[in-house]
């Protein structure tokens, strides 16, 4: 089974970078799953948006993500752009209960290392991001409020170079 060392952070967090870098120096990694589901025009970019399409996208997300993380099983570890449990945040951030599968789906499940990375200062809108600053300090919080709930110890990631918080999080899981 493998370990599962999961970046997490609010929107403009360097996660994606965070994972590009890590996947460059040979470690593996599962992507943001929103991201690839937009790109392979699965998901339109419009309807992150929506709030009455809310659910249906997040069940496909947390559907695809499921899929994705039970496919690195054989490896000894990954790590993973985004988790299960993000998609409860989500939820929360449009005043939506995420639907109770979801909770005894990760009720069984646990991740090994949870890192949230801090929010950088600079802000970029892109294909799936669409929040503004003011809304992604918001995401960013539920995204903690949610790991909280179901029993993670996170460890919080400063801003620092790109290398150093590799760095940071190799030595926190050992593989340094």
């Amino acid at each position: 089974m493998a370990k599962l060392f999961v970046l997490s952070g609010g929107p403009c967090s360097g996660k994606t970078s965070l994972i590009k870098f890590l996947e460059s120096k040979g470690f593996p990694v599962l992507h943001e799953t929103a991201r690839k589901l937009v790109q392979m025009g699965i998901i339109k970019q419009e309807e992150f948006k929506s709030k009455e399409r809310r659910d249906y996208i997040q069940r496909i997300i947390f559907e695809e993500q499921l899929k994705a993380e039970e496919s690195v099983s054989n490896l000894p570890f990954v790590f993973l752009d985004r988790s299960l449990v993000d998609g409860i945040a989500y939820y929360w951030v449009l005043g939506l209960e995420p639907p109770s599968f979801m909770f005894e789906i990760l009720s069984k499940k646990r991740y090994d290392s949870v890192f949230i990375l801090d929010q950088l200062q600079e802000f970029e809108i892109d294909e799936i991001r669409h929040e503004d600053p003011e809304q992604a300090k918001e995401v960013h919080r539920l995204l903690k409020k949610a790991y909280n709930l179901l029993g993670y110890e996170i460890i919080e990631v400063p801003v620092m170079p790109l290398t150093e918080r590799a760095r940071f999080i190799l030595k926190k899981v050992e593989l340094l």
